[in-house]
């Protein structure tokens, strides 16, 4: 009857059996001992919180990831409140196995943030913990390899060497092995070879010092001198080695662990990187056999769907390759069937994650898949001249565009239109708005340079970490209490040719949308009765002409060291200009009605194509002459056509009070005297300087357009987030300025307060906590259309915010612009639309 002591026992053969390798023996005692605590009246102490945890880990194992995750929160939660004691080192290490839960789940950002609070804990309570230290530094290390922030896994992983050795004196123990090889793979992910092969072989040095040959950590060296090998095209040592590896891991951990399928994925990989595509093959389709998928696919086993998504990505890539450059009907309907299983996969990784960064991860590393699904259904189209194969291929470029921006919009949406309280609302948007202010701090800190371990990052990443799981409990209360609300969020369908023709487009109008995968760049032209497909070969430097082509249309107006190179400046930007147009826009010319709506891809949302040059100039400084885009079309942009239709079509939840509202923080002339036109000097709305022509450029549109301006003392940043939402037209000229690193943390400036808490920079990262009933946000500013480039995502911008917030049309800038030329071009603007001119055309008609 000493219940207590009983549920020390069960728990303690519980873990007898799940580390000695009978899983399914450990969660049945570590069920007894949880009865055990119930009978004892323990059920709320520390020991119990340790069983949750432990039976939770046995669970994830096992492949039940959402009941595992379930019991490793609870145990989590039991310790953090204990009624008996808290003991810090079992709170540090608990999260740490939560954070590894995720990591193998693929949900690499969600991990890190367990990873970052665990470390928090273990430096503040138990700082001489060196084994533990060590192992939280070497999770750290791995989630920021798989983020591809390779300076810092880097830096951790460095820190677990130096770590381990206090904690292992006398011997090597094997988070120091392991350390050594994940320091070989971020050095090879970084190109450097050399320091590579160093790592790899103190590894193996380190490793041989253990009698026992047979070891687990030898799979991960033979790996890593296989990829070595494989990056010297050495194919045979490449096969020798990852097959030694291999073997290894099933002896040690046996053949249809998830262990050794991630082994054969990386060596499937290596395979791949000298040609060996039919044993690369094999190696996959071991992995799926393996898993078992084929037969018991699981799409609650996070762990295996990610294992899965990836061995099928590798594999289409590997028969594309092989039976290049004229794959068979028989081979093209086999990758469509892969293509068809990611497909599949693809949601149930999406809506697991909780983090959007672990969701554009996920997209960007499925984009070749989507780009071999796209060139296998143009080629199946050549072959069998089926309509079904090229309307599947827009489908699949639509799958990669913007999909964050759309889940964001979608469950914005679903909070404005289920049935949802008000007083729940409210307090859905406090919880935001915190998350937003602490990660703002946070970002200040990293600005300056603050070292990944200082004391203060750490507890500003416990907090975002604390009130990102309050959200998450949040919003699964809501899926769960508001089927309305669940149903309009995971509606996630995207547009297909069909509806776009019928429901987006004109009969004088055309979308153009663009694919740019990794050997070709596809355009996908439709109209209202007609549709069709371009493959343009990536046999040209696009990045390079980008580059230029900006660099000469901007670098002699902004960057004045540059001003006397403008000959120079201005014929690189027209040879760029037509380079760009020749490839991406001629093929398609003869096709393009007066109205264009592009949906750029990848570099492409950094060209201004109205910009693009239809002939080469012979001058080209003589800018009235030029032949351009412009001249023949009206051009306006998007995210993707599903996002085209959710801004054309969305509705906003009140009706606006203002027709116009402008706001001009940085003007600090007299406003009386607006009336008239002053001859100021130009400067840049980059510089942070006074904006003499911005207060004339919002005064003038506000009489154009009938409505209301602020300007100067009276534009400030709360004034501007108290009143966004009454405008059915919002402007704003002010500076503006990109971030290309962390896109969230572009920024729009306010009038600066001394006496004020805020910095008065309106970030990204505020506006998409706005609720905007707005037809057109103008950002009158330098850089609103430029920020981050995301692969899958598009550019992290000014612009982005302001379309998750809710403007049903934004004009943005891609470069730092001129005060008053800007002032000039968005009066006439005004004009043009105050005449009844549609936005995009009366946007060409200034320009």
């Amino acid at each position: 009857k000493n219940y207590k002591t009983l549920a020390t026992c069960y728990h303690n053969l519980g873990n007898f059996y799940r580390f000695g390798g009978q899983p399914a023996e450990g969660e049945r005692f570590y069920r007894k001992a949880l009865e055990s605590c119930k009978l004892s009246g323990t059920e709320n102490s520390l020991t119990a919180g340790m069983i949750w945890n432990n039976l939770g880990t046995t669970l994830v194992g096992k492949g039940d990831f959402k009941t595992g995750m379930e019991y490793l929160l609870k145990g989590q939660n039991i310790k953090e409140n204990a009624t008996d004691y808290r003991y810090p080192l079992t709170i540090s290490t608990g999260l740490r196995d939560i954070g590894n839960a995720y990591k193998d789940a693929g949900d690499y950002a969600k991990a890190l943030q367990c990873h970052q609070k665990a470390l928090r804990g273990l430096l503040q309570f138990s700082p001489t913990a060196y084994k533990d230290l060590a192992s939280n530094y070497y999770a750290l290390a791995n989630d920021y390899f798989r983020m591809n922030e390779m300076g810092k896994a880097i830096l951790f992983l460095q820190k677990t060497l130096q770590t381990s050795r206090l904690a292992h004196p006398d011997s090597r123990s094997s988070t120091e092995i392991n350390a050594y090889i994940s320091l070989g793979t971020s050095f090879l992910r970084q190109g450097d070879l050399g320091k590579a092969k160093v790592a790899y072989e103190r590894a193996r040095q380190m490793a041989q010092e253990n009698p026992d040959e047979k070891s687990r950590e030898y799979t991960g060296i033979y790996l890593g001198i296989a990829a070595c090998a494989a990056a010297e095209h050495d194919a045979q040592r490449t096969i020798e080695m990852g097959q030694r590896g291999i073997a290894i891991s099933k002896q040690t951990l046996g053949d249809k662990t998830t262990q050794t399928a991630k082994f054969r994925v990386d060596f499937a990989q290596c395979l791949m990187d000298v040609g060996e595509w039919a044993a690369a093959q094999s190696q996959l389709d071991s992995v799926l056999t393996s898993l078992d998928w084929h037969t018991k696919p699981n799409f609650s086993d996070l762990n295996r769907v990610a294992l899965v998504t990836a061995a099928f990505e590798l594999k289409g890539k590997a028969m594309l390759r092989q039976h290049s450059p004229k794959p068979s009907a028989a081979v093209l309907r086999q990758i469509l069937s892969v293509g068809a299983e990611i497909d599949r996969l693809f949601p149930a990784l999406r809506q697991a994650y909780s983090y959007g960064e672990s969701r554009e991860l996920l997209t960007q590393s499925l984009r070749t898949a989507f780009g071999n699904a796209i060139a296998a259904n143009l080629m199946l189209h050549g072959e069998t001249d089926s309509a079904h194969y090229l309307h599947r291929a827009f489908v699949y470029a639509e799958k990669t565009k913007s999909l964050l921006l759309y889940e964001g919009v979608q469950e914005s949406n679903a909070l404005k239109y289920s049935t949802i309280p008000d007083s729940i609302l409210n307090r859905e948007h406090a919880l935001r708005v915190d998350i937003a202010d602490y990660e703002k701090r946070r970002f200040d800190l990293e600005s300056k340079e603050a070292s990944p371990t200082d004391s203060t990052l750490l507890t500003l990443n416990s907090r975002v970490f604390d009130l990102h799981q309050s959200y998450e409990t949040f919003q699964k209360n809501l899926e769960t209490d508001y089927p309305d609300y669940y149903r309009l969020k995971y509606d996630l369908r995207v547009e297909d040719v069909a509806s776009v023709q019928r429901d987006l487009l004109y009969p004088d109008m055309a979308l153009v949308e663009y694919f740019v995968g990794d050997s070709a760049v596809y355009i996908f032209t439709i109209r209202k009765n007609d549709y069709s497909v371009q493959e343009v070969k990536k046999n040209f430097p696009l990045e390079t002409w980008v580059a230029q082509l900006r660099t000469g249309l901007t670098a002699f107006h902004t960057d004045p060291t540059l001003a006397t190179w403008y000959d120079t400046l201005s014929g690189m930007y027209t040879d760029a200009a037509f380079k760009i147009y020749q490839k991406l826009v001629a093929p398609i010319a003869a096709q393009l009605p007066k109205y264009v709506v592009f949906v750029p891809d990848g570099v492409l949302g950094y060209v201004p194509f109205e910009a693009l040059l239809v002939e080469k100039p012979l001058l080209s400084t003589r800018w009235n002459t030029h032949r351009y885009l412009l001249n023949q079309h009206t051009v306006s942009y998007c995210y993707s056509a599903t996002m085209l239709r959710e801004m054309r079509y969305r509705k906003h939840k009140q009706q606006p009070e203002l027709g116009f509202l402008g706001f001009a923080p940085q003007y600090d002339g007299d406003t009386s005297l607006l009336s008239k036109l002053y001859p100021y000097t130009d400067d840049m709305r980059k510089a942070l300087k006074p904006l003499p022509h911005s207060g004339e450029e919002v005064y003038r549109s506000a009489k154009i357009m009938d409505g209301q301006s602020l300007m100067g003392a009276e534009a400030t940043e709360s004034r501007f987030v108290e009143r966004a939402g009454q405008a059915r037209i919002l402007h704003l000229a002010t500076h503006g300025q990109a971030n290309d690193r962390s896109g969230d943390y572009c920024f729009l400036a306010f009038e600066e307060r001394e006496d004020s808490l805020e910095n008065e920079l309106l970030y990204a990262r505020d506006i998409y906590n706005l609720s905007l009933n707005a037809d057109l946000v103008t950002l009158s500013a330098c850089e609103t259309g430029i920020g981050e480039l995301q692969s899958s995502e598009g550019i992290i911008s000014l612009a982005r915010a302001f379309a998750y917030a809710g403007a049903k049309s934004i004009v943005t800038s891609l470069w730092s612009v001129s005060d008053a030329k800007t002032k000039d071009l968005m009066v006439d603007f005004y004009k043009n639309l105050r005449r009844g001119a549609l936005k995009d055309e009366a946007l060409r008609q200034a320009k």
